[in-house]
């Protein structure tokens, strides 16, 4: 804070007797105070003049420091840079070296390489003069059950070698290398099985390795692949099962099998569809077992869960191949694809038969033929000549038009298309619809509504004057209105759309 004269005078004021304050106004004594102020200055000076040097001694004493750091920091600056220049001649000299150790190396590389492949190649000859004696071989590293793996190796070369042989001077040998090829290769698979049975991920890798550049790599995949499956699929629902199974096995296949895990992951699922899923859907359309309707509703229930089964498989790596997935479910489907439309087709025409012929039976009315007319005078005359034995044989007051069985005929054929859609080639759908639409078309209009409509038209009034009206045809009429909306709903709904 800043010095403030006046306040400091003030104090000393206070403090003395006959200063104003202390000892009250009758004690006031300039004289006193004037000694007591020209007393505190000498103070202050002497007092100002003791700090003042404390002051100029650390003004020195900061003025000598600051120049020995900078003589410091000068001698520390030129040592950094000796070190740096220190540093980069080592640098130099440590790639120099460097340089020359790996060129030393290549050389030694390329003198120690023959060498070693000459001492391969005269070991590879004594095990090959081993099979000249005997078909089994005497080294330890044939008899020892834990050096298997480099058994494998050897004799995976020596099989290599024996092919260039020519049959004439080594068959003995060749047969006799090609039998022990064949006995390793069995050791090595049946080891892997027994991995995979006792969940030893580590040896089935190590095994897998092994039997890579031997024929029967493929056996030791299907070995896998049937292994992975076994009492997997036990529930109902073998489509959830494939899913568990594709999960839990996923991980495995890319650990054992490494770059390769892609094909054999594709050929496990090709082997579930062509035996798992074949037998079940087999099984669930055998013909002997079911209708004809629930046949084709069982054929759409399979592909569909068989087409959704591929959406949650194409999740996992299954090769290059973007429609495998789709070949693998049209295999599966093709014989009974082949034959769907001529069966569904065939399906709706006895089922729209089956549901009018029921419907006519339960109100007990015989279905007639239907009169042709030429002209609307031989229609007048018909209906004159008829319109009175008519009335006199149907007093039911039955319009012959049932909703219900419209609604019924409309959803068999909304099925019908749903199926349609699904099961059909893409080139095939258009025909496929406008042929269902056909047979609804048949059904419910020209023997329903039509027919309806022909018997309702004779109870129109007669020509003579005093025949009494009758309402049966409004009410056909009216009927026949409400089923043919439904029917454009139907066509909005579920034709255009397709």
């Amino acid at each position: 804070e800043p010095f403030a004269c006046t306040e400091y005078v003030e104090r000393l004021a206070s403090t003395i007797e006959g200063g104003g304050t202390k000892g009250g106004e009758e004690s006031f004594d300039p004289n006193k105070l004037h000694s007591f102020f020209v007393n505190s200055i000498h103070q202050l000076q002497s007092l100002d003049k003791s700090i003042q040097g404390q002051v100029n001694k650390l003004e020195e004493l900061c003025a000598k420091e600051e120049k020995e750091h900078k003589s410091r920091i000068v001698g520390m600056d030129d040592d950094t840079k000796t070190a740096t220049k220190i540093f980069h001649q080592l640098d130099d000299r440590i790639n120099s070296v460097a340089t020359k150790v790996v060129h030393l190396g290549d050389q030694l590389e390329g003198i120690n390489t023959p060498r070693q492949r000459a001492k391969d190649a005269l070991q590879l000859m004594k095990y090959f003069d081993e099979f000249l004696v005997a078909d089994t071989p005497t080294s330890s590293v044939f008899q020892d059950q834990a050096r298997i793996h480099e058994a494998a190796n050897i004799i995976q070369k020596l099989h290599q070698i024996s092919q260039e042989l020519s049959n004439d001077k080594f068959e003995e040998v060749k047969s006799n290398i090609e039998a022990y090829y064949h006995k390793i290769e069995d050791q090595l698979i049946a080891l892997f099985k027994n991995a995979h049975y006792a969940g030893e991920m580590e040896t089935m890798k190590a095994l897998a390795e092994t039997l890579l550049p031997f024929k029967k790599y493929q056996k030791c995949i299907e070995v896998f692949i049937t292994e992975s499956q076994k009492s997997q699929f036990n529930s109902q629902d073998v489509f959830k099962d494939v899913v568990e199974l594709c999960r839990n096995v996923n991980g495995l296949v890319k650990s054992v099998f490494g770059i390769n895990g892609e094909m054999v992951m594709g050929k496990l699922v090709q082997n579930i569809y062509e035996v798992a899923i074949q037998k079940h859907v087999d099984h669930k359309l055998d013909e002997r077992l079911q209708q004809n309707d629930s046949y084709l509703e069982n054929l759409y229930r399979l592909y569909s869960k068989t087409k959704e089964l591929g959406k949650k498989l194409s999740d996992y790596k299954l090769g290059s191949d973007s429609s495998f997935l789709h070949r693998l479910q049209k295999n599966v489907f093709s014989k009974y694809l082949n034959d769907y439309i001529k069966r569904e087709l065939k399906y709706l025409t006895e089922k729209c038969e089956l549901l009018l012929s029921r419907y006519y039976e339960s109100i007990g009315h015989q279905k007639r033929e239907k009169v042709h007319v030429s002209g609307f005078n031989e229609f007048v005359r018909l209906t004159g000549l008829t319109q009175t034995s008519q009335q006199q044989s149907d007093n039911t007051k039955e319009t012959y038009l049932n909703q219900h069985v419209a609604v019924s005929l409309l959803l068999v054929n909304k099925n019908s298309l749903r199926r349609c859609e699904m099961l059909c080639k893409s080139s095939e759908l258009p025909s496929c619809v406008f042929n269902i639409y056909s047979i609804l078309l048949d059904s419910l209009c020209r023997e329903h509504l039509d027919y309806a409509l022909d018997i309702g038209l004779q109870y129109l009034p007669g020509p003579e004057p005093k025949s009494i009206p009758n309402s049966r045809f409004l009410e056909v009429v009216d009927q026949a209105n409400a089923i043919f909306h439904l029917l454009e709903k139907h066509f909005s709904d579920a034709i255009i759309r397709l």
